[in-house]
């Protein structure tokens, strides 16, 4: 992998900037704060997004920017890649956006999630060891800051070797061990279970056998009783063939019976019927007697003269509005003349020309004022007289009216009574029809009766013939029952046995079985202990004795070509803990110089990656190494000597962060960070 470039805008402290990045080594150069470390972030961000624990989109983002990019271009072989990931500030903080990949000019748009699982494919890491480990294979291959290297190898052991399996993707070995530690466990709890489950299977076969005896004993008993109810049901047969033939004849007589009833109450509904009837005939001869003649009036002319006399007397209202109008606006000009006379004797000069009034203009005024008053008196006493007139008409025609209403409503009752009587005359001749013809149904009724009875008394020895045989049916009955009862009972307390010996029998297959797994899971547990798991532990050693011999040598030779001290000599112990030994005594990494120490973290992080990259041959990242601020507290002879070790390693593209204006003598390329108002920028 070799990185073309990386545009920035709107992160941290870049507004719009684009770094371009040429093969060889090259220095990202600048004062303390101006901004290199912003351009690994970025490069780190373009690739695998925004990482929990190491960098949030906060820590990203421009302050005061609701948005911000970071576009990667990179090369692996003959294949060009380009990236894309965007940042956004929403009401939750910042957040990624979606972004892309573009391949050799195909573009591929995803989320945030989408990108990291492409990379991870197109860099040749593990998914699952990237997902598990926040990224460590990049971290450890490419870019890793100086501070965290130190961190790791003053590390306690288990935690360093933790790393280390991760790294090398060996962890599996220890988590098999682990995870069969569990399953071990689990085994020695699932053995004890199926000693408790196999735990009385002899008791279990002895209870079988005297169950099957006594089911025996009851099948006997059971065939001894279906002879004696084979019999109590032939006689319970017989007795009901019995009852059924005289049922039927009892069923004929309750007919007989049922139809006298109805009869019955079909002539007293009749005598009723004829008994109201000729009550109701009576009453209408009587009125008959008492009709009287009726003078006949047309209620029409009478409807006619109302309508008339109404029409005459809403002309009568209108009028009388009209008069009270007239008079109510002769009433307003009076008062409007009588002010005129009043304010015309106090006026003394003319409000509109500011001109006196004369004397003989106020009477002048005065006397026209007067003749109108008089002249709209007259009118209104005329108007009044009209009023008196109207009021009186209306009452009179009012009266009219009233007196043909009342005499309209008589004229329709009279009509009315004569149509009733009518009817009357009418119905009285159906009622008389009526009552003849229920005389003669009476007669017939009265003949059918006599007929059903004497039927009925044939019948009479029946009933007497039928409780005989109901009870001789109840006996054959209740024998039959008891037969009955007794075999369902020994078949009942069979079906129980039945039931248990089944229950029995799966007690004693589910120990059977539980004594087969108890065998099988001993021999499981044995294997475990015995072979398993001393083979994984004897599998990983053998992984990591391979890598560490590597490691070691490599560890001792770059830190020796770092520190030019024969006193001063380091290595690695079995468990890749770093071992200083100064005139042959061991001592304390924290007790060497701040430069020793950097050396140390240096050549451990550069052997880590070599290691890797051998180990792990699916990793495209090979001919990258990003190295931020590795120098620190080294003299200019150890600075000198670092240049002999990036010669000794021949990565094709090595970016080292620094502010050691040294380092610029044996770099090929050199990107000076300036920063001017809090904004970066990137001089070549």
């Amino acid at each position: 992998m070799i990185i073309d470039y990386v545009k920035l805008r709107n992160i941290r402290s870049y507004t719009e900037s684009t770094i371009k990045f040429r093969e060889g080594s090259i220095l990202l150069s600048g004062d303390i704060g101006s901004g290199k470390s912003s351009i690994l972030l970025a490069i780190e961000f373009a690739l695998f997004g925004i990482m929990r624990g190491k960098f949030s989109g906060d820590t990203l983002l421009r302050g005061g920017k609701s948005e911000g990019e970071v576009e990667l271009g990179f090369s692996i072989d003959k294949d060009r890649f380009v990236v894309k990931r965007t940042l956004k500030r929403g009401s939750k903080g910042v957040q990624q956006a979606s972004g892309y990949i573009i391949r050799n000019g195909v573009k591929k748009e995803g989320t945030a999630i989408e990108l990291k699982s492409d990379i991870l494919d197109i860099l040749g890491y593990s998914r699952d060891l990237a997902a598990k480990s926040k990224d460590l294979v990049y971290r450890y291959t490419v870019y890793t800051p100086q501070e965290e290297m130190k961190g790791i190898i003053l590390d306690d052991s288990e935690s360093r070797l933790d790393i280390l399996r991760k790294v090398f993707g060996i962890e599996k070995y220890k988590v098999i061990r682990n995870n069969s530690a569990i399953v071990g466990r689990a085994v020695k709890e699932t053995i004890k279970g199926y000693e408790g489950k196999a735990d009385g299977i002899t008791e279990k076969y002895a209870e079988q056998e005297r169950i099957t005896k006594d089911i025996s004993a009851l099948d006997n008993g059971k065939e001894a009783q279906i002879p004696i109810l084979a019999k109590a049901r032939q006689e319970e047969a017989d007795a009901k063939k019995k009852v059924i033939v005289i049922e039927e004849k009892i069923e004929v007589c309750t007919g007989l019976e049922k139809e006298f009833a109805v009869l019955e109450q079909k002539l007293q509904a009749m005598v009723l019927q004829r008994s109201e009837a000729l009550a109701e005939e009576r009453k209408i001869t009587g009125e008959l007697k008492d009709e009287t003649s009726v003078e006949k009036k047309e209620p029409t002319v009478i409807e006619n003269f109302i309508d008339k006399k109404e029409s005459v007397l809403e002309s009568l209202r209108k009028e009388l509005t009209v008069v009270q109008n007239k008079i109510a606006t002769i009433d307003e000009r009076t008062t409007q003349s009588e002010n005129i006379k009043t304010r015309i004797t106090k006026l003394d000069t003319c409000p509109t020309c500011e001109q006196s009034v004369s004397a003989i203009h106020k009477e002048k005024v005065k006397e026209r004022e007067e003749s109108n008053i008089s002249g709209l008196t007259k009118q209104k006493e005329s108007l009044t007289k009209r009023i008196t007139e109207l009021k009186q008409e209306t009452i009179s025609t009012n009266k009219e009216i009233e007196e043909q209403r009342e005499t309209l409503t008589k004229v329709k009752v009279l009509i009315q009574k004569e149509k009733n009587m009518a009817e009357k005359r009418v119905r009285r001749e159906s009622l008389i029809k009526k009552v003849e013809v229920l005389k003669d149904d009476i007669g017939k009724i009265n003949s059918q009766k006599i007929d059903v009875k004497t039927q009925i008394g044939s019948f009479r020895d029946v009933k007497e013939t039928h409780a005989a045989a109901k009870a001789r049916l109840e006996r054959s009955m209740q024998e039959a029952y008891r037969v009955d009862k007794e075999i369902a009972m020994i078949e009942k307390e069979t079906q129980g046995k039945v039931e248990l010996i089944r229950s029995i029998e799966k007690d004693i297959k589910e120990k059977e079985l539980a004594r087969s797994n108890l065998m099988k899971a001993k021999k499981t547990l044995s294997w475990l202990n015995d072979e398993f798991i001393s083979l994984m532990t004897a599998m990983e050693r053998t992984v990591m004795t391979a890598v560490y011999q590597e490691f070691a040598h490599l560890f001792s030779q770059w830190f020796n070509i770092l520190i030019d001290d024969e006193t001063l000599q380091v290595r690695l112990n079995e468990e890749f803990v770093p071992i200083a030994e100064q005139n042959g005594y061991e001592t304390d990494l924290l007790s060497l110089s701040g430069g020793e120490r950097t050396a140390c973290a240096l050549a451990y992080r550069l052997a880590l990656n070599k290691v890797i990259n051998d180990v792990i041959d699916t990793i495209r990242t090979k001919d990258l190494l990003i190295l931020d601020e590795p120098t620190d507290g080294f003299s200019t002879e150890q600075l000198d000597r670092m240049r002999e070790l990036l010669d000794l390693i021949a990565i094709r593209q090595v970016i080292i962060v620094s502010h050691e204006s040294k380092i610029e003598s044996f770099v090929e390329n050199i990107i000076r960070i300036e920063k001017t108002d809090h904004e970066s920028t990137a001089i070549y």
